[in-house]
């Protein structure tokens, strides 16, 4: 695969090949590593579009997990197992455009921060590389993919914790509030905080995926910030609670306090997020009750 040489953007990124597949410009951009190489370049990433382009790999019970469209490929034709999650939008706007995009901005980002979290030791999935696809006919819309290598064995938080035992989810608790803390300390806001995004392995450990939209600070994060995607996670832990999932009070406390060690912050933090919820409640629950997919 011929290498472009184009300047770098964002920094870190490399754009390294463009080719056709069934009329469709797709281009491969990959991440810039310490060693000066990069990832996922020995890739067939041409092969990979057409398999991706033709609907194969589709991973229908991720879908079903509220994980969106991801495609898996374990066979032998690449070195190590692959899966590919592909861009859309969220909110209103998946009604009206769906997984169309303007411009790859937003895959790019992604790539970026998930590469600066990988290469800190972060539990994520190994990233080998975003793929963007544009039709050569019509307005200048593009969908994207994100790779990264396939967890063998993962299944969410929430499908851990329909299982799990009272110690087994105060485990989680503690591990999971010092990671975040880590990743607030960072800089790092996670956008798509909620326990969906949240992966566990047949030994019980935790990986983090999905940082699309995730913004990265040159310091770190506020209180506010922290505030707003600590907000974020524990309405995903109420609406998992909703519908008959176990998460309560000594487990949402240890997360606080694993998060928060110091005793004086940590009782103000707890104060201020169950006021913050109390009054949220009340304008995201009534849309759990029309909505109970």
């Amino acid at each position: 695969m011929k290498r472009l040489h184009l300047k770098p953007w964002p920094s870190g990124i490399v754009r390294v090949s463009t080719f056709l597949v069934e009329r469709q410009t797709c281009s491969v951009y990959l991440s810039s590593l310490p060693d000066g190489s990069v990832s996922g370049e020995g890739l067939p990433w041409q092969e990979l579009a057409h398999d991706l382009l033709a609907g194969r790999g589709l991973a229908l019970e991720a879908a079903q997990n509220g994980r969106g469209a991801i495609f898996t490929f374990t066979d032998r034709r690449f070195a190590e197992a692959l899966v590919l999650r592909k861009y859309r939008h969220g909110g209103l706007w998946r009604f009206f455009s769906g997984d169309r995009f303007f411009s790859c901005r937003r895959f790019l980002t992604e790539l970026k921060v998930h590469s600066r979290l990988k290469e800190m030791g972060f539990p994520v999935p190994a990233p080998l590389g975003v793929l963007v696809v544009k039709k050569r006919k019509g307005l200048s819309f593009v969908n994207g993919y994100f790779a990264t290598k396939l967890l063998p064995g993962v299944i969410t938080l929430s499908q851990y914790l329909q299982h799990s035992g009272g110690v087994e989810r105060l485990r989680l608790a503690l591990a999971l509030g010092r990671q975040i803390r880590k990743l607030h300390d960072m800089g790092i806001f996670y956008t798509d905080l909620h326990i969906r995004n949240i992966l566990v392995d047949v030994q019980g450990n935790l990986f983090l995926i999905d940082f699309d939209k995730a913004r990265e600070f040159p310091e770190p994060l506020s209180a506010r910030f922290r505030r707003a995607n600590l907000y974020r996670f524990m309405r995903s832990i109420d609406k998992f609670c909703f519908r008959g999932g176990r998460f309560g009070e000594v487990e949402r406390s240890a997360f606080l306090q694993s998060y928060e060690p110091e005793p004086v912050a940590y009782a103000k933090l707890f104060q201020t997020l169950s006021r913050g919820l109390c009054w949220r409640r009340f304008f995201y629950r009534p849309g759990w009750w029309f909505n109970r997919s």
